[in-house]
């Protein structure tokens, strides 16, 4: 059976189906796992109005689909290599750059509407990008407010919530599709777009900056997250949102947030480790394996151990995407903040 972008492929298909057969209680944990065979991180989806299903997959059901490619082999999948130009290429279609303005901008009461009248409460898993600018609120010293970096910043949600608290933002991401619409919003504070609605219908909705963001404090541009131009400088605080599992070199986007950010300053760092072999090779993935053990303890280790950051929270920090009005995908990241000392 040849895979085909956009299908999920076979193997992770029956894994959805087999994951019906699990206790109800067990995926709805705070740190869902997905099948160790399967290197994508577990998200839910709500079918209709009904309790919904356990489902693999990130964002799009086509970055399942990069992850293994089954050749019916009996000694099992073939790991595809990584290859940028797919994962690049993924982020630049307008299909996602609408759903990423879903996410970041929509009403979260009209957004997932039928998930409330299903009598599922999902509302902590709402408006995931402002709530990470409340992390740098909640754990950022006063002293330490001058520079904010949204690294890998999608739309820009994130980067403008900031400007709340910090002189300069700067929203960094490699998709022009995404850093366009940020720009965008930055000057004309509006933003029409098509909300994904059901199969090719479309639901209109406007992206509205608030009035109270000082928008002169934030700019955005195109850039790699991790060949950031060094004249930039340091920053106080760093987020890096479920970017770790969609960089060819996840140890090496470590390695520059800890020497971008400030003494006394943190990085805010969420992923739900969906490692993709479309966008990071197998034997680059912090975690993931059976050999590498759980991707949240790996990551722990090097932080603190290489070097040596203090770790001041973790918790897992829900996010609900909208694929369309009756199917949503809830994840967990796994959230830590650290401080540089």
């Amino acid at each position: 059976m040849k895979r085909r972008r956009g299908i999920l492929h076979p193997q992770p298909n029956l894994h959805r189906l087999l994951q019906y057969f699990l206790p109800v209680p067990l995926p709805f944990g705070p740190m869902a796992s997905s099948c160790a065979s399967c290197p994508l991180s577990t998200s839910l989806t709500f079918a209709a109005v009904a309790a919904g299903g356990v489902a693999l997959g990130y964002y799009m059901a086509s970055h399942c689909a990069g992850a293994v490619d089954s050749g019916a082999a009996a000694s099992g999948p073939v790991v595809k290599v990584a290859d940028p130009k797919e994962s690049r290429d993924t982020y630049e279609k307008q299909q996602l750059v609408n759903q990423y303005l879903e996410f970041h901008f929509a009403p979260p009461s009209e957004s997932f509407a039928l998930a409330r009248e299903a009598g599922i409460d999902v509302t902590k898993a709402y408006d995931f990008p402002a709530r990470l600018a409340r992390v740098a609120e909640r754990h950022s010293r006063p002293d330490r407010r001058s520079r904010a970096l949204d690294l890998g910043c999608a739309v820009g949600r994130t980067t403008f919530e900031l400007a709340h608290m910090f002189k300069e933002c700067v929203g960094i991401d490699l998709s022009n599709g995404f850093i366009t619409a940020a720009n965008t919003l930055l000057r004309d504070g509006r933003l029409a777009f098509d909300g994904p609605g059901q199969g090719e219908r479309v639901v209109p909705r406007v992206a509205l900056i608030p009035t109270d963001i000082d928008v002169s404090r934030v700019s955005f541009s195109v850039g790699d997250a991790l060949a950031v131009d060094p004249a930039l400088g340091q920053f106080d605080v760093i987020i890096a949102a479920n970017l770790l599992c969609r960089v060819p070199q996840p140890e090496k986007l470590l390695e520059a947030l800890c020497t971008r950010v400030t003494v006394g300053g943190i990085i805010i760092l969420a992923s739900p480790y969906s490692w993709w072999a479309g966008a990071t090779n197998p034997e680059s993935w912090l975690g993931g394996t059976e050999a590498k053990g759980e991707s949240a303890d790996v990551v722990k280790n090097i932080l603190r151990t290489k070097y040596g950051m203090e770790l001041l929270t973790e918790e897992p920090m829900p996010f609900l995407i909208r694929d369309h009005p009756r199917r949503f995908q809830l994840g967990f990241s796994h959230l830590t903040v650290w401080r540089r000392l």
